[in-house]
């Protein structure tokens, strides 16, 4: 599989029959339809767009075996065994710090509670005779404990349905608005983690495409029903085919082009079908975007100029002209995608 990129790219595509024609065969419609084996299909690479709802479901690891560290906001238990009139239960503030008598402010948070007795026992040392302390645990993991209270729905529990935004942005519990411009939901979930890491390392979330909505998918070439076709969710390339009425006998399925606007730009990936009707190659789960245009030619594409050309020859969108340009790791050949 090989990447092209393409500077600007219309609307329509016109097809194509100028190529010299490959052996025919016929691709029955049945592999491409709801009859084909069922694959786990990988869903990362749905580009998310406004209207969508994700299933966002908050996880909060209390039960780990790791060594336990302060955090803010537990309660951690100081008895002075020489001078039990200074005995407290001190609250971790949220800078990591607590407050005890004549030594004043000790952080901590982010210690282990036999770390922050022998830091205690050092700080008393020059004031104390023989300082001698038992610290514990009160109350811990308060802060994770009150973030879960505060995000548990009647009706949900500890999990979210929410919409994009026209403005391609989604809004979520304390740490606000993010961008999904040019996000899969796995980008959106590690952006969003690693913000919530920053409040509490023991929460996360997972995040699944509840409902697309619904838009187009473009098949042109050697397909039986060739335009766009309306979609509602993830699809995959091989569903793609399918809407398009499958591939015709002249189909040449080795080099499929799957292409997909990017900001300002149109990205073309070359998918070999035809080893993915033996179970093999990455086009097996290649998932699409609404929007996304697939090209499945007349003739094998068997290197860059041929993709570009071809392109250039449908890519006649609604009138428009296209100006293009690409880039490719290997600039000799494609490799049939066996991977």
């Amino acid at each position: 599989m090989k990447t092209i990129v393409t500077l600007f790219f219309a609307m329509s595509l016109l097809g194509c029959g100028t190529l010299p024609k490959a052996k025919d065969y016929s691709i029955p419609l049945h592999h491409f339809g709801t009859k084909a084996p069922q694959v786990n299909v990988d869903a990362t690479d749905y580009v998310l767009q406004a209207d969508d709802v994700l299933d966002v479901l908050y996880h909060f690891d209390t039960l780990s075996n790791e060594l336990y560290l302060i955090e803010p906001h537990d309660k951690l238990n100081v008895m002075f065994l020489t001078a039990s009139e200074y005995d407290n239960i001190h609250q971790v503030r949220p800078d990591g710090y607590i407050s005890l008598p004549f030594v004043g402010d000790v952080k901590v948070a982010g210690i282990s509670v036999d770390q922050a007795k022998s830091t205690i026992k050092q700080l008393y040392k020059p004031i104390l005779k023989d300082p001698s302390f038992f610290v514990s645990l009160v109350e811990y993991q308060v802060h994770l404990k009150e973030i879960r209270a505060s995000l548990d729905h009647p009706n949900m529990g500890q999990a979210r349905l929410i919409t994009v935004r026209q403005d391609q942005k989604i809004s979520l519990p304390m740490i606000g608005d993010i961008s999904i411009k040019d996000k899969s939901v796995s980008q959106l979930r590690d952006e969003a983690n690693a913000r919530y890491a920053k409040i509490n390392k023991r929460m996360s979330i997972d995040v699944l495409l509840q409902k697309s909505h619904a838009r187009q998918i473009f098949v042109f070439g050697e397909v039986n029903n060739p335009g766009g076709h309306r979609v509602s969710g993830s699809t995959s390339l091989f569903q793609a085919i399918a809407m398009a009425g499958g591939a015709n006998h002249d189909a040449e399925l080795s080099t499929v082009v799957a292409l997909r606007k990017e900001n300002n730009e149109m990205v073309a990936k070359v998918f070999n079908v035809k080893n993915a009707l033996n179970g093999k190659g990455r086009a097996l789960t290649a998932m699409l975007s609404p929007e996304d245009v697939i090209y499945v030619p007349r003739t094998r594409l068997s290197n860059t100029a041929q993709v570009m050309r071809n392109i250039s020859d449908i890519m006649m969108f609604r009138g428009v002209g296209a100006t293009l340009s690409y880039r490719i790791d290997d600039p000799t050949r494609f490799e049939d995608d066996n991977e």
